[in-house]
């Protein structure tokens, strides 16, 4: 999911499902934010080596136990912006496994 779009458009960047479970979304989120939800929940997240070829300017996470990968801006120029999600992605293996 590009986290980032939601800053132009919440209805067309949040598929219709996870609007009507989850409600409105946000323009934007914070990594913080995100983190501490996710802890509540019972899982961990936790920094990934950048095997990806990631930036400088965006670092990566990931939550081991269900597969999602969380990517955040970390530059410090982009006038407020360092430190909100960029984008999620989740395994394709993990969706099989869940549903």
């Amino acid at each position: 999911m590009q986290v980032h779009r939601l800053r132009w458009d919440t209805e067309s960047s949040v598929p219709a499902a996870l609007r009507g479970a989850y409600g409105a979304f946000a323009p934007s989120t914070r990594f913080e934010d995100l983190a501490a939800a996710i802890a509540g929940l019972g899982c961990s997240v936790e920094p990934e080596p950048d095997e990806g070829g990631t930036t400088g300017d965006i670092h990566r996470y990931r939550v081991p136990e269900s597969g999602v990968r969380i990517f955040v801006r970390a530059d410090e120029e982009a006038q407020g912006q360092a430190g909100e999600v960029w984008s999620l992605s989740v395994s394709p293996a993990w969706w099989r496994e869940a549903g």
